[in-house]
């Protein structure tokens, strides 16, 4: 379909226009008259990445609107009948879709332009089973979403099988952007450990809030700060090196380390000596900022493993 020519992308682009209505639909089902907005790092002129308010404003919303009454093609609380149901129009412009993401010119650009995709990548090369008439999301895909929130949110719940069955859990879920940073402060006073999740395949990009700073010092620099704050000092650390899937497949492509963070030097470019040497980072930034006596606790993560990342919960738990 897509034969490199402008016209054939322009005509791609015009098929595709239902699907930009959709999402500006979506957007303003999350957002209502609340917008919030923050900019895509990769280019100033790309589409903004909508942000919800803490709370439970934009839940009820969409409560809301899936509260239509019911047909016999219901299946899960969605009604595959409903023409103005997103998949109806996904699997519309389900060919366009894939044809775009097939074409390796605009693979070529994205590279160019350093557009990192992540998650939205696993969502695009699964673009035929996502865009299917009858698509049902797994519970790995919505790990995979992302829906960025303004502010500080709480939740509650009780673990209700496993060894820690019957533990009622509060946690309050604070924004790493430092613009969000002034509004930590009031969850930390009477906690009884602080979970710090740095993204280490972060390596490799910088911040939205300031293009100079790499992502992963950031986190370093958050991670110091955090360690030597005096009033925090009685308080456990959990520390979760975060996106190790990401990284691995990040290394596997060819992304080089040294070349955004030097002092690796001509260390192995593979996944056990770059996580190894990130980890060791942080754990040097405890061994000399921390109270010696608090406990810190230090995990390799992917969010996305949820059998993997109830076994670490578990034992830091335990």
């Amino acid at each position: 379909m897509l034969d490199g020519h402008p016209s054939s992308f322009a005509e791609i682009k015009l098929r595709l226009l239902p699907v930009l209505h959709e999402e500006a639909n979506l957007v303003k089902k999350l957002v209502g008259n609340d917008v919030a907005f923050t900019v895509k790092s990769y280019d100033e002129a790309t589409p903004k990445e909508p942000a919800v308010r803490s709370g439970t404003a934009w839940k009820r919303a969409f409560e809301k609107a899936n509260g239509r009454p019911s047909s016999p093609a219901t299946v899960e609380g969605i009604d595959f009948d409903d023409r103005a149901d997103p998949g109806v129009i996904l699997h519309a412009c389900r060919e366009e879709m894939m044809a775009l993401w097939q074409n390796e010119r605009v693979h070529e650009i994205l590279k160019r332009r350093r557009v990192n995709l992540e998650d939205s990548g696993f969502f695009l090369d699964q673009l035929d089973r996502i865009t299917s008439r009858r698509f049902i999301p797994t519970d790995d895909d919505i790990l995979r979403t992302r829906l960025k929130t303004v502010g500080a949110a709480e939740h509650n719940f009780t673990i209700n099988t496993g060894p820690e069955k019957g533990i009622d859990w509060k946690i309050y879920d604070v924004g790493g952007s430092r613009t969000q940073r002034q509004t930590w402060a009031p969850f930390f006073d009477d906690v009884n450990a602080i979970l710090f999740l740095a993204p280490i395949s972060a390596f490799d990009q910088v911040l939205t809030e300031d293009r100079r700073v790499n992502r992963l010092e950031d986190s370093l620099t958050l991670w110091t700060e955090l360690c030597r704050n005096k009033i925090l000092a009685n308080v456990p650390l959990i520390l979760f090196l975060n996106k190790c899937d990401l990284l691995q497949l990040k290394l596997e492509s060819g992304v080089i380390v040294k070349k955004y963070v030097t002092s690796y030097a001509d260390r192995p470019n593979d996944f056990p000596n770059v996580s190894h040497y990130f980890r060791a980072k942080f754990e040097a930034v405890k061994r000399h900022h921390s109270p010696p006596e608090r406990e810190v606790f230090i995990h390799l993560t992917s969010m996305t493993d949820s059998k993997a990342m109830y076994a670490v919960i578990g034992s830091v738990v335990r």
